[in-house]
């Protein structure tokens, strides 16, 4: 985390002396709320419910042509799932039963992120890029249930159920409103598989990725 703060600093300075030639800079803080989910890719019947979350950060902006601007940014950001899993399998005396897996995760990830702003008018622009994700702390609970009994029950640290880091592309729209204030809705989705290969709870192996969407006020000093 020192690390990623720490070339945040430099990268702003060397910004802030780019600027000094000519171009101007805009530094600024955003903070809003985000619908975190994760994407599953197995054979099992999964539900997904959206996680309501929190994130916010500093940011810098700064022209790169007439209609295209370049922010870095350095944020906090809360992602999760709330999920409900479900396959059919074998009892040790050869009976199909049901088995559900319901998991709760909730992570806080330090963010390093660089994305262009595409102005298709003075005010609107679009929005692409991505960002660097690690994660600094998680919490997870999964309770697992066979034939409608509870069988195991885990509660404590996330990264016993996901990897800590991740690789984010995103994409959206925002509006500047004068010269201080503004809004962007994103939506992201995670390109590193986050599950862990074993998981004692489900015994199965899968593939997962953070996505979800975000709606963010920044304003600009």
């Amino acid at each position: 985390m020192k690390r990623s703060i720490l070339l945040f600093a430099c990268i702003l300075i060397g910004l802030k002396v780019f600027g000094q030639e000519g171009e101007r800079l805009s530094f600024g803080v955003r903070a809003g709320a985000n619908l975190s989910n994760q994407y599953y890719i197995t054979e099992d019947d999964i539900n997904q419910l959206f996680k309501p979350c929190l994130q916010g950060g500093v940011y810098v902006v700064f022209p790169a042509s007439n209609r295209v601007k370049k922010e870095l940014s350095l944020n906090i950001i809360e992602r999760g799932a709330i999920t409900h899993m479900e396959s059919i399998v074998r009892n040790s005396e050869g009976y199909r039963i049901l088995k559900r897996d319901t998991s709760n995760v909730s992570y806080l990830y330090l963010s390093l992120g660089l994305k262009d702003r595409l102005y298709l008018s003075k005010h609107f622009y679009l929005t692409i890029g991505g960002d660097i994700e690690w994660g600094i702390k998680g919490r997870g609970s999964s309770t697992l249930t066979e034939t409608n009994k509870i069988s195991d029950v885990f509660e404590g640290d996330a990264d016993l159920l996901q990897k800590r880091w991740d690789v984010v592309a995103s994409g959206g729209l925002g509006i500047d409103i004068g010269r201080r204030i503004n809004i962007e809705y994103n939506a992201s989705f995670g390109l590193v598989n986050i599950s862990r290969s074993i998981n004692s709870l489900h015994n199965v192996v899968f593939e997962n990725h953070n996505y979800g969407m975000s709606l963010t006020l920044g304003f600009r000093f």
